[in-house]
């Protein structure tokens, strides 16, 4: 399937219309072949996430992680300010999910406080406004759609 092999890809169309499982599908089939690591950071290091979802909302990273929760194949964690940090981090150390999804404030706290290492994320989704840093993510070997 094509759709498997993409580098980049955008998909612009009206809410509610299946966006977050058409880019989360693919993610699901090469979690569920080994095809991407679910962690190598050892019981005490920090985690290496291998998705990385980003959304501009609180409510969007919500409404993503129910997207991931409602298949039940992977432990992920939503990562937003105005919620204690702290339970976040122990969360985030105690059960090593494979796929965070989040505000970039919290992810980006989280990530400098070693919590989480974003060295093995070759999947980086729901990040309309973070188009600008295409040529970037790309050039550190990470797949965007």
């Amino acid at each position: 399937m094509s759709f498997l092999k993409a580098t980049f890809s955008l998909g612009i169309s009206q809410t509610g219309s299946g966006k977050t499982l058409a880019f989360l599908l693919p993610v699901f089939v090469k979690l569920s072949q080994g095809l991407l690591s679910t962690d190598t950071g050892g019981q005490y290091g920090p985690t290496h996430p291998s998705v990385m979802v980003l959304a501009p909302t609180r409510e969007l990273a919500l409404q993503t992680k129910e997207v991931v929760d409602n298949f039940g194949l992977y432990k992920t964690i939503c990562l937003y300010g105005g919620t204690s940090r702290i339970e976040q981090i122990n969360y985030v150390r105690r059960n090593r999910p494979p796929i965070i999804v989040g505000t970039p404030g919290r992810v980006n706290d989280l990530m400098e406080s070693s919590v989480f290492e974003v060295d093995q994320v070759k999947y980086l989704g729901k990040c309309e406004k973070a188009l600008t840093f295409y040529f970037y993510l790309t050039s550190i070997g990470l797949s965007i759609f």
